[in-house]
This record gives structure tokens, sequence and C-alpha cells, in this order.
């Protein structure tokens, strides 16, 4: 089979007599890996290194005969074992890990030091081990899990086992990668959906590492070496920020204590004690005092390594002299033994009484940590190193697991922690913080009355917070009628100012603090009636944001529902003590609490007691009455809006679903049921809070967050968008939003961005737009794809290209499988070409076919209404209400951004002059993935019109988010844009810029060649100047590598010549066929109806 898959293995034969065994490894050539027919765990497998090791263990060790043959198989030296641990769907695979073994090959899966992710392979070697398991899965047709061993050496690869089950590596892997593979292959065995790779692996921020745990202190007179035979009895995983770090984690939790003084070596054979070398010196640098045994010592003196003479315990010498390496050992003066045998080849009985066996033996009796394999000590070493420049193994957000179901969220913002609270003082400060963080909020907005009187006792507010803070905090200068003045001297350290006014004073004064607080800072309002009213006429006077804290009363949050209607710039939140009937919320009727219910979708954030704001939010979302987007954009997206916060980095909290209690009789909720209880809260990369206990102390000026410059919001206007509306996706399982950390969220509901552009500067056809910056294209943050716009490669980050390509992988599949799927029935798309295009409207046309919808299509744009002067504005707001997204060709740069600014409906570039083409660029990464198995280490050579080619400015820009070499080939007067250069340039990618295609077609893996474009040029003799000089024919593929390939965007004209279309290594036709699959992908996540 493996054969047939074109996937390689060490040469093997089953044989069934001693004679024909020993003519086979002759053949082959020693060493050779000799295996019984009943193998389990390794049981009676062993290494053969000469004809007589193989007589010996045919004679002893195994009977061999026509009913009970031996698999012989050769053993490949110095090569790395690896192991993929994969679940599969009718031989697709739905979820892989690669990991790697420290060892080399010949010691035990089950023995070996494993390493999750990869740190030492190739990422030609990970190409191919990917590439050989998808072929293997496909052939055995696998539904379920399955594990695979490959052995790799100067970048080839060999299977050397495959089972089709779970591994013993599947609980390591799952908790390693955050994922639960057992659950996904029963899944799958139960024929029921799971997402084919949840998680992007490259994102994993920790490094796992399984150590093997041994027992041979109970067992009496074995030697404690490593091999082909399993003999450990358990294993630990650690995780760390490296691996040096995680290996030592996992090797103390196997009892082994890291030397602190002294180290003894002693290596066999000349080449490992070579490499073994730098760590040596590495040991003397760091202090320890090295013992070694004859030979290793004289090695050592040669290289200028001090080290102290021990001899070996021999049985003469042990009846004269009174101090050896084993006295040494008994009396704990070695406090870590180094033995590398030369002869390593099997385990050998207590009978065999070396001076090595004698010494390891004495190392595991006296509990002397004992290493026997050359790379499981050099990796030793360099955890000891690590350990040196380390205070200690502190508490890292990766080392807490959870047993119960557990969600990631981001971390969440309480616009009124304190509610009346005093903070002043340390220990007030950190009862807050506490407080806030056992409730999963990581940023709190704080009140300081101290501004009213001065601006410097604002500063010293200021300074006494972040002296005694330990989670981040915003904090408000406090108005009244008599700083009018004063108080604006605070706002640049201020997040806002606090507007309080009493029914005694006059509004004059508050609306002067209106007109005078900068408008790049939000103002805060505690009021209620005519004082509500007629404040917020004053803002809406002076144009200003206001947000109202703490609506109880039905008049208000009506009033507030209503400016809200007439688009005046309003917010409002409201406590969740007013929510629930409770003891503290016995001055807020009835009527008015069922009037906050019935505005919810009017409230913009929710506030209260921090310990039970989230849990009494998860409640009401179990009970089907609010969504969880809604508590999101209440709890974390609307604050950070209102307050113009940045994205907190690596701040994120977990809940333990499963959790539910009633809040205690003291609590100012008392009696209510409470749902998810926060188990971790980790603050910009630190452990703030864990299982009861706040882990962070003192003063952290640093948690203070920067604030963006435009801190402008825009509410949402009341009733429309309602809180259950009927085409809102249902409430997702929890299960379904376990994240990994950190995880940004971004909801239908949230509050939409602000733009300066005003709806009146309408673009004229043929108006210059080139001055428009792509730069302000917003990414396209998390569950935002529905009703985005796609506009440019710059919108996609890692993760979302990692989304959109495995949708497009579904659909392919969908397509190969079913031919079509009515995903998107009742939708049309609507192609408005300007420019002539056949596989761009095509395929856009195919891909919403193929996905139930229909399309319009505008190409004769000379019989149309643009004919007779209407801008392309116009025509896309008008097209926009026959469709529900529309595709855009343009000849000028930036028209279809401008026309997607008016534009309320998605806007998709199908090309922009020479600009960008954003959606060829997407299918170009795909179909290199789907062909070469990763984009990553790749050499991606482009050749061409570069100057005019908007392809190539696409994908250069798309190819700057992976670890490329990007290789430039075209004419002098055709080069790749400054631009475009310096933007790549600045993600740090390794490009150069050549006149031929000699120089690099031999490390080229992916070839990419553009046409020369006629239409792009002033003159016909200039065009013919630079037409036929690179043109790609059988003969220049001669020096190519056998597995690069060939792309084209196409159409073609003679640069790629008809000839080439033979070679297995031309893509081109399968890549414009991949162009409706990622299509489809495309269209199915911007309409919302994705997979």
């Amino acid at each position: 089979m493996l054969d047939r898959l074109g996937v390689d293995q060490p040469q093997w034969k089953e044989l069934a007599s001693v004679e024909d065994a020993k003519l086979f490894c002759s053949s082959v050539g020693y060493p050779v890996l000799v295996r019984p027919s009943y193998v389990l765990s390794g049981a009676a497998m062993n290494v053969a290194h000469k004809a007589e090791d193989l007589e010996a263990y045919l004679s002893e060790a195994a009977t061999v005969s026509p009913n009970y043959p031996v698999v012989i198989s050769k053993f490949i030296l110095e090569a790395k074992e690896i192991e993929v641990d994969a679940v599969a769907r009718k031989g697709e695979l739905v979820m892989h890990v690669v990991s790697e073994h420290v060892e080399n090959a010949g010691v035990h899966s089950g023995d070996a030091t494993i390493v999750l992710p990869p740190q030492d392979l190739d990422a030609i070697t990970v190409r191919k081990v990917e590439e050989a398991t998808r072929k293997v899965a496909n052939e055995l047709n696998v539904t379920g899990p399955m594990n695979i061993q490959f052995i790799a050496k100067n970048n080839e690869i060999k299977v050397i086992e495959c089972n089709l089950r779970a591994s013993r590596s599947f609980p390591f892997v799952s908790k390693t990668v955050g994922l639960d593979l057992a659950r996904m292959a029963t899944k799958v065995i139960l024929d029921r959906p799971v997402r084919p790779y949840p998680i992007d692996l490259s994102t994993i921020k920790h490094v796992g590492v399984k150590v093997s745990q041994f027992s041979f202190t109970r067992l009496v007179g074995s030697d404690p070496i490593l091999g082909v035979e399993m003999a450990s009895t358990g294993e630990v995983a650690c995780f760390g920020a490296s691996r040096e770090e995680a290996y030592l984690k996992a090797w103390i939790a196997t009892q082994m204590k890291p030397p602190q003084r002294s180290v003894c070596i002693s290596i066999g054979t000349y080449k490992e004690k070579l490499e073994f070398l730098d760590s040596a010196k590495t040991l003397v640098s760091m202090g320890f005092l090295l013992y070694a045994t004859p030979g290793t010592a004289d090695f050592l003196d040669e290289h200028n390594v001090k080290s102290q003479v021990l001899v070996w315990p021999t049985t003469e010498y042990l009846k004269d002299s009174e101090k050896n390496v084993i006295d040494m050992i008994r009396n704990h003066e070695i406090e870590l033994l180094v033995n590398i045998p030369s002869n390593n080849k099997y385990r050998r009985q207590a009978s065999f009484m070396s001076p090595g066996y004698l010494t390891r033996r004495a190392a595991v009796d006296h509990s002397v940590p004992l290493v026997t394999n050359i790379k499981e000590a050099k990796l030793l070493v360099k955890a000891l190193l690590y350990l040196r420049h380390q205070p200690g193994l502190g508490l890292s957000p990766f080392d807490a697991r959870f047993s119960a179901r557990v969600i990631t969220l981001p971390g969440l913002v309480s616009l009124d922690p304190g509610e009346g609270k005093n903070i002043y003082g340390g220990k007030c400060w950190q009862s807050l913080c506490s407080e806030s963080l056992s409730g999963g909020f990581t940023f709190i907005v704080v009140i300081d009355p101290s501004s009213t009187v001065s601006v410097e006792g604002f500063r010293e507010a200021l300074v006494d917070a972040e002296e005694n803070s330990i989670c981040s905090f915003g904090m408000l200068a406090a108005a009244s009628p008599q700083n009018v003045a004063v108080v604006k001297s605070a706002s640049k350290a201020a997040s806002g100012l606090l507007i309080d006014p009493n029914e005694n004073t006059s509004v004059t004064a508050w609306h002067k603090h209106l007109q005078s607080w900068p408008s790049s800072s939000p103002i805060f309002l505690r009021a209620s009636g005519h004082t509500l009213a007629s404040v917020l006429l004053g803002a809406t006077l002076h144009d200003r944001d206001v947000h109202v804290q703490r609506v109880c009363k039905r008049e208000d949050i009506e009033l507030i529902s209503t400016c809200k209607s007439r688009g005046l710039r309003v917010t409002c939140d409201v406590s969740i003590l007013d929510l629930y009937p409770s003891p503290s919320s016995k001055l807020i009727s009835q009527d008015d609490r069922e009037a906050l219910w019935e505005n919810l979708q009017v409230i913009d954030a929710v506030t209260g007691p921090p310990k039970y704001v989230l849990p009494l939010l998860l409640q009401l979302q179990h009970e089907g009455r609010i969504s969880f987007d809604w508590i999101i954009s209440r709890l974390v997206e609307n604050p950070q809006r209102i307050l113009g916060l940045n994205e907190e980095k690596d701040s994120y909290i977990e809940v333990d679903m499963e959790s539910e209690f009633e809040s205690p009789a003291a609590s100012p909720v008392s009696g209510c049921r409470c749902r998810g209880r926060v188990g971790r809260v980790v603050h910009r990369g630190e452990i703030a809070y864990l299982d009861g206990n706040v882990w962070l102390t003192g003063g952290l000026r640093r948690r203070r967050l920067s604030i963006s410059g435009d801190k402008s919001i825009e509410p949402e206007r009341a009733g429309t968008v309602p809180l259950l509306d009927e085409d809102e996706a249902p409430v997702r399982s929890v299960e379904e939003r376990a994240l990994k950390a950190p995880r940004s969220f971004t909801t239908r509901n949230a509050l939409p961005e602000r733009t300066s552009q005003s709806p009146g500067t309408a673009l004229a056809l043929g108006e210059s737009v080139s001055s428009l910056s792509m730069d302000r294209v917003p990414s396209i943050g998390y569950m935002g794809w529905s009703g985005s716009h796609i506009l440019s490669v710059k919108q996609f980050n890692r993760e979302q290209l990692h989304t959109l390509f495995n949708e497009a992988y579904e659909m392919k599949q969908m397509v190969h499988r079913a031919g079509q799927y009515d995903l998107l029935r009742g939708k049309t798309l609507t192609t408005l070409f300007f420019e002539p295009s056949t596989r761009t409207s095509c395929s856009f046309q195919a891909a919403m076919l193929k996905l139930g919808g229909n399309y319009l299509s505008v190409n004769e744009v000379s019989k149309s209404s643009l004919a007779k002067g209407e801008t392309l504005q116009d025509t896309v707001r008008v097209l926009e209400g026959y469709c529900d997204a529309i595709v855009v060709r343009h000849p000028e740069v930036g028209a279809v951004q401008a026309a997607a600014a008016h534009a309320k409906k998605p806007v998709i570039n199908g090309g922009d002059g020479v600009g960008e083409h954003p959606t060829q660029a997407l299918l170009d990464v795909f179909t290199i993935r789907e062909e070469l198995g990763t984009v990553n280490g790749l050499t991606v050579t482009l050749v061409g019109d570069l100057l005019h080619g908007r392809t190539v400015h696409s994908l250069a820009r798309v190819l700057s988010r992976y670890s490329v070499r990007l290789r430039y080939v075209s004419p002098a007067e055709l080069r790749m844009p400054a631009d475009v250069i310096e933007e790549i340039a600045a993600a740090g990618v390794d490009q150069v810029e050549h006149d031929s295609l000699e120089p690099v077609l031999r490390e080229t893996d992916v070839l990419y060649v553009t046409r020369i474009q006629k239409e792009r040029f002033s003159s016909l003799e200039k065009y013919m100047e630079v037409r036929d000089r690179f043109i790609i024919t059988p003969k220049t593929l001669t020096r190519a590598k056998e597995n690069m390939i060939v792309m084209h965007p196409l159409p073609r004209v003679n640069e790629v010549t008809p000839d080439v279309d033979s070679d297995p290594r031309a893509v081109y036709f399968r890549q414009a066929e991949n162009g409706v699959y990622v299509r489809m992908a495309l269209l199915a996540l911007v309409l919302g109806r994705s997979q």
C-alpha cells in the first residue's frame, strides 16, 4: 500500500527461517530491528548490530518457523522519530497534530520524551509527514482516531508504524493543544458533525513535554537504559514557555531533583563525547564541579574542560580503595549522573556485572538522577541553564487545566464596580480590585471626587491608584458647578468626565462642561427625570456623546430609547441589581423593572457587584431570556467602545459553566440562582486570580491601559436590533464557544464604528480615487465575517485566513461529494464589472449557484445607467436593493472602497485597476496550501509584470502573513511597486529582486507567472519590448525542483507554453478551479451562512 501511495518505509521482510534472516540482513546491512510475530509494547524486540547478535537473538529469544515468523527491518541510525495523532472521517483528516521525540529512533515511543509543538523539525519534513498521513488515512478510509510514527533523516521520511486507534499520546496531545481528540474521534465514529481543524496550532503559545516515569528502583537488578522494548510505567506532562522550561518541570515531576553543585559524566563513544562537549562547557560555565570516568576525563582535558577523574569500581579496585564513582554516588557527592553506554544494544541481566552497569544501578538504588540518552542529556543541560536565568518556575497561564466544561472569554470591563464605595488607600483599592478580578473584570472605571477641588487632587488620586491597583483601571474626573475651568486640565489623564447633578443645581453649569470638555473623551452622566432630559438636550446642542449611568426608571429608559431612535449619540448602563428583585433593589418599583426588561436592546452595559454580574447574566442566558452575544457586548465590547479602549493583550478569563449556586443570604442578590464561576483570570499574561485566590500583589503602574485616539461612538438605535430577532443565529453551545486565550469577540449587536466620511461625498465615475488609503479598511474580527466588505487582503490575519481556507476545503469536499448545497438559498449576488472578466465573474456566479443562490450580472456598462452619468456610488446603492452582496471590478485604484463606503450590503473587490485583487490572492494561497501542504518555509518566485499586476500585489501582502521567502523576477521597468516592497519589508519577509529567473529557479517552491498586460502600456512598441522576456517552457522546468508548482492567475498569452500543461507541476487550471471553492467559502461567511 505504501509503495502504491509513494510513501517510503524502511526495508523489511517477514522471514520463517534463520538462514533466510541472515541472507536478508546481509543484503540490507546491519543494524537491523528484529520483531517476533507477537509484539506487544516492544516485548522481545531487539536491535542486532552484527550477525552474531542476530543468531543469538533468534536462537534464544524467538522461535523462528513458518508458524512463528519474525519481521526484520533495516534499523536507521541517528534518525529523528516523529508522531502524528489524527482524527479522520471517511478518509479525510479533520484534525492532526505533529509531535517530535527528543531521543533518536530506537527508544520505544512509550519511553520517549515527546515535545509539542515540534521545535527541531524542518518545515519540509513536517510537510512530508502531513502529506503521508493524509495519503494513508485516505487509502485506509479511516473514520476515527489514528496514530502514525515516522523516522526522518536529511528531510527524508519513512513510516515505521501505523495504528488505527487512539495512541498513548492522545491525552498528552489533547491537553497540550486544548482540544479533546478522543471526543472528536467519538463524534466522527457516531457520524455527528465536527468542525475540521478548529484550532490553529501556529497560535499555541506554550510548549508541552511528556517525560516517562520508570520503576527501576523496584526492579532489582534491571539495567536502567532505554531501548526498543518499553520499560516505563507512567508518564508526566508539563507546559512551559519554552521546551526547556516544560522539560524541566516534567523531569522534576518524575521525582528528579536538579543538581546544584556536581555532575558526573561517563560517555562511551567518541562521537557522543564530541556531541556532549558544548553541554559540558555549559555546565562548567554555570559553576558545576564536573567528575568524569577515565576515558571521558581524558577527552574533556584535551578540549580544555576541567574535571576530576573518578575510577571505575572494578573488583580489584574495590578491595584496595575507599573512594570510587560508586562511593561518590552512595555518599550523594554526585547529584547527577550522565552515563551514555557505548554498547546500548539491549537491556542486560543483573549477572552481567560491567562497571557501567554497576554505576547505573548504584545511581538508581541511591536515588541519584540518571540520564542514559545523549539527546536527553543535552536537553537537560539546556533546561538547567534556563533555570539559572530564571528566579524560579513561576505559575503561568498555561499551567492550569480544568476537568469541568470551561469557556474562555475576554477580560470584562466594569463601568461602575464600586457603586459609591470608598476606593482611596491601599487596602480599599486592593479590596475593590480583588472583588473585580474574582468576577472576571480586568478593567474597572472609578471616580475621583477630589478633582472637583483641584487638578492636583486628581493627579494625587491617580498616583494612589497606580500604586495600589492590581487590575487595569480608568479614572473619571468629577464635574461640579465651580470647576468648569479647572477640571478640563485633567482631561489628558482622565478616562472621562462624570456629571452627577442634583436637583437644586442649575443646568447651565453642566452645559458649560459639555461645551468645554474635549470631544475625544467621553462624558458620563448620573441623572434622572427632568435633569436627565435637560443635560441630554445640552449634549445634542453641543454634539456630544453621553453615557448615562445607573438607569433604573421607566421614564429614563424610555427617554433614552427615544433619543437613540432619533440618532442621538447616547448610551446607558443598568445595574444587575435592578434587573432582579432583591433586598438591594427596593427603591425600584416593579413597573420600572419591567420597563428595563422591555428595553433590553437599549441597554449598552451592565454593572453591579462584580462577583455576581456574570453568573446572573449566564443564568439568564441559560433560561433563554438573553443571548450569549448580548452578554459579551454589554460586558466587553460596548464598554470598550464607550471608553475608547484598545484591546487588552493577553487578558482573558475562564468560566466553569458546570458550576451552579445560589447567592448567599448576605449578598446583594440574596437567593438568586447563579450559573458559571470564574476559575481563572489572566491579566496581561499573568495569572491574576485562580481558584478563589488573587495572585497579583503590589501596585502595577504598567497596567493602566492606553487610550485610543478616537473615542467617539455611535449607539445602536432602539428597536432596530431586537434581542432575539428571527434572523439572528441561535445561541451556540458553551462547548462551541470554548476558546483558546486570548480571544476577541465581535457581535452583531456591537456599537457601530463612526466613519469620518460624509454620506454626501459621493465619488463620480472617473474621479481620481488613488488618494484613498486602503489602510483604513478594518480587520475582520472574530465572528465579524457576516456583513463585512472584502476590499483588501490587509483585512485578514493568519487566524482569519485559516478559517477561510478550512471553509474552502469543506466546500471543495462538498462539491466533490454532493455537487451543490443549498446554503445560500434565497440569496442573490450581483457582479458589476467595468473590465473584461471570465474567471472572476464566472467563478463567483458558479459559487453562488453551487450554494443554492442566484446572481445578477451587470457586465455591459455602456448599456447601463452609468453611461448616463450615474455615479458608481449611486449604482451600488441601487443594486443593493436587489441583492445581498455585490462584486465590483473597476479600473480605478480605490474605486471599490469608495463605493463600499456608501453601501449597506457587503461589497467584494473583484479587482481595482493596478491596486488589489484580494479574492485572487486568497485562492492563490489556498492553492499553495492544497498542493504543497503548507505555506510556511517556501520560496515563492513572482515572474512577469509586477508593476501592474494587482494579483501579485495582493498575493505578496497575504504571503507576508507567513514565514516565506519572496523573489521578484521582472523587467526593470515592470518591477514591484516600492510601496508594496516597503510594506512586505515591514513584516520582516525576506525578499529579493532579480532581472533573470536563472539564479532563483532551483530554490523555488512556487513559480507564480503573470501576464505582461498589454492594456496597461501607452504604446505597442513598449509592450513588444518586454512581452517575450520571460517564457516558461518544459526546458525551463528541467532546472526546477521535482516537487515545486507552477501557478498563473490566467488568462495567459505566451508566458507559459501549452506543452507545460502536461507537467504535473503545472497547477494553474486546478488553481482556477480552487477559485470557486474559495469564493463559495467567502460568500458563505460574508452572508452569515457558513457551515
